[in-house]
């Protein structure tokens, strides 16, 4: 919901003009900022039932959130991917191989270079990810909204989907495959 704020920081320091701050965060509120909005009460009000009304378990949200948020980004990427269709067939398999050698060689370099800084292993799987996870949801967004263009959209859609999937399953290897003395929790 508080996304816009970066770029509403950087217009005012470019043009001086509160006047133009003032209409591009009215603008932001009526696109976008009030959806966020909007769905940051929903779940406070969903978990407020479930915990209080229903009693639920405390930990429900940790569980379900993830799959609406997953939900949620596999509705967006299928959105763009639909309004760029011709696009994609044309450099479809090259916009994935050069997003899965981006991502491959992002974990790798933030993982050894982790481990040339001597940071124990649970850091460096966190510094992996770090590097080798950028923010493709944010790359859509700003094609989309700022360059007003679906195909500036398609590499880094692709990317996070690809993104989305390797970070998953990395996670999970190594969710089986713990550091060290650290016990692994089923």
């Amino acid at each position: 919901a508080l996304a816009w704020l970066p770029r509403e920081a950087f217009g005012f320091v470019s043009d001086g003009s509160t006047e133009s701050v003032t209409f591009r965060v009215l603008d932001t509120l009526r696109s976008g900022g009030i959806i966020g909005l909007a769905l940051l009460a929903t779940v406070s009000v969903v978990k407020l039932i479930v915990n209080v009304l229903f009693h639920g378990p405390e930990d429900w949200a940790d569980r379900v959130l993830p799959l609406v948020s997953m939900t949620a980004i596999c509705i967006v990427l299928t959105i763009v991917t639909a309004q760029t269709r011709d696009e994609l067939v044309t450099v479809g398999i090259t916009l994935v191989v050069v997003a899965v050698i981006h991502n491959s060689v992002g974990y790798l370099l933030g993982y050894w270079l982790a481990k040339a800084a001597r940071l124990d292993e649970t850091s460096c799987r966190t510094v992996a990810f770090e590097v080798g996870m950028q923010n493709g949801g944010m790359a859509t967004g700003l094609a989309v909204n700022v360059l007003h263009s679906h195909i500036a959209a398609l590499p880094p859609n692709v990317f996070g989907t690809w993104m989305n999937i390797s970070g998953s399953v990395l996670a999970k290897w190594w969710h089986f495959h713990p550091p060290g003395d650290v016990e692994c929790e089923e």
